[in-house]
């Protein structure tokens, strides 16, 4: 983030993140715009009429410029070694794409759907397996002999925290909120409590999340009963 050109797009990836924040419900939510936006971007370049209007809008960007910026940010999140990112475009037979716009796309960008769930099905669960390492080992969706476009996008972030959460215990069954009637695993960890005040330079961040509580000076994750 550190060079000219991609302040930028990261910036516009930036308020795409505020965006989704301002409208996201109170709901359990999960959103990551250093994902999508480039996808969104490559597609507002090669895009015409309402269409390119609506992209441009959702990524902050000229069209004219999107194409760039994307490419940029998709180097940048290549160059982290605990993220692996991926973009994914399959077409049918019937769709065919331009050869100017796809020939500057990441290489393995695209991919040729055969209009056969059975070979189609595998062929994109391993390309989400492989991108997420692992974590993901199914592309959500289902797609059909009338798929003629799919467009994907994947990320995985393998990150330690700076104060590691222990593991509670056994798993124990919601009473309240989403995860009321369902079982889950409990982490917490304890700190000190800075107060209200802090010195100039200190950064701290509490996540909040739905049904959780703090006691004392422990956070818990995802619910305290």
């Amino acid at each position: 983030m550190g060079s000219s050109r991609l302040v930028q797009p990261t910036r516009a990836v930036n308020r795409m993140t505020q965006r989704w924040i301002r409208n996201c419900s109170d709901e359990s939510s999960v959103f990551c715009a250093p994902s999508t936006w480039p996808l969104l971007a490559l597609l507002a370049g090669a895009a015409e009429g309402p269409g390119r209007r609506e992209l441009e809008h959702a990524v902050g960007l000229p069209a004219t410029d999107s194409r760039a910026g994307a490419l940029q940010v998709l180097g940048l999140l290549r160059g982290m070694t605990s993220v692996r990112s991926a973009l994914g475009l399959w077409v049918g037979e019937r769709f065919p794409l331009d050869p100017q716009w796809t020939a500057g796309l990441p290489l393995g960008t695209v991919g040729l759907l055969t209009g056969e769930p059975a070979v189609d099905g595998p062929l994109l669960d391993d390309w989400a397996g492989k991108h997420t390492d692992g974590l993901i080992d199914t592309m959500p969706g289902a797609v059909s002999p009338d798929t003629q476009l799919l467009l994907a996008a994947a990320m995985s972030v393998r990150t330690r925290w700076a104060r590691p959460f222990a593991d509670v215990g056994l798993p124990i069954r919601g009473d309240a909120g989403p995860w009321e009637d369902q079982r889950y695993c409990l982490l917490r960890r304890c700190h000190p409590d800075p107060g209200p005040r802090q010195r100039r330079g200190d950064t701290v961040r509490r996540g909040h999340v739905p049904g959780g509580r703090r006691y004392g000076r422990c956070d818990r994750v995802p619910g305290d009963r």
